[in-house]
């Protein structure tokens, strides 16, 4: 059977792919920029697997790197989850005095200052209070699940030659539960069970979660329910918790499944899937949501 390498097999951090498969459900716990280095389709592939295998194969062409939202989203992780490593991996853009007090010119100050630290990501300050203002609305209200959990654990899976990983925010390993952290910009709408769901199935949540439960199913895990803790952005940082519904994972699982039967089969034929025909019953799927 073909095996999917996709990536570079060794990080900075010194542990490999074979360390990581070999290492089951205990799993490990290395940087997310080393997990993300390392081989494995994630959750987050699904979407591009779904229009084909070359979109899977070709990925790094459809990587847009980073973004504000992605890049507030692993602050936010990281001060609620792990928050002994904040002051280690960012730092808060100062204000600048002008070159008249200083001899300095702001501009020059500014990439000195990013030279300086260059080893860190430098935030403005207002982005950095907001980060810390959520963290402790999510903290006030999850802070037990949180504590009792284990946080930011990488898995990796062989799933029969398909190198498959998750990295779970949050992993009650004796119940089987999992819970996601996501921040979300509501703009106008409400924060309402019906925004919700509408954004869930939009960016696909409940398949990440179906993939982190087949991946967590295979190395003998126990495997309950699926969370996501959402806080706002907005004023307020409102923080809610919703159970992603069983039925939805089930489901997902079998599209999970396929995807995956089908990467297979092209790791091992070189066929591809079928180019989609799109007619008016995806409109009609919509619409009865």
């Amino acid at each position: 059977m073909a095996v999917d390498w996709d990536i570079q097999e060794a990080s900075s951090d010194g542990i490999t792919i074979e360390d990581c498969l070999l290492a089951g459900s205990v799993g490990v716990m290395i940087s997310n920029e080393h997990y993300h280095g390392l081989a494995g389709m994630s959750g987050s592939n699904l979407t591009l697997l779904a229009e084909s295998n070359r979109h899977l194969d070709n990925k790094h062409l459809f990587n847009l790197g980073s973004s504000p939202a992605l890049e507030f989203g692993t602050l936010l992780h990281t001060m609620v989850l792990e928050p002994h490593d904040v002051e280690s991996n960012y730092v808060v853009l100062p204000n600048f005095e002008t070159k008249a007090l200083t001899g300095v010119s702001i501009a020059q100050a500014k990439r000195d200052f990013y030279s300086e630290n260059a080893g860190r990501t430098v935030i403005e300050y207002e982005t950095f209070l907001k980060a810390e203002r959520m963290a402790r609305n999510v903290s006030a209200i999850c802070g037990k699940t949180i504590g009792q959990g284990i946080k930011e654990r990488s898995l990796f899976a062989d799933l029969d030659g398909v190198i498959c990983k998750c990295r779970l925010d949050i992993d009650l390993d004796d119940v089987g539960d999992d819970y996601d952290l996501k921040s979300i910009t509501l703009g106008i709408k409400e924060f309402s069970d019906a925004t919700l769901e509408a954004h869930i199935k939009k960016l696909r949540y409940h398949w990440s979660a179906a993939f982190r439960n087949i991946i967590r199913r295979s190395l003998g895990k126990p495997v309950r329910d699926s969370y996501l803790i959402f806080c706002n952005t907005g004023m307020g940082h409102m923080v809610r918790v919703i159970r992603i519904s069983p039925l939805w994972i089930r489901e997902a699982e079998a599209i999970v499944n396929d995807l995956l039967d089908s990467r297979r089969f092209y790791l091992a034929s070189h066929i591809d899937t079928p180019i989609v025909d799109i007619d008016d019953r995806y409109r009609k799927e919509l619409e009865s949501y």
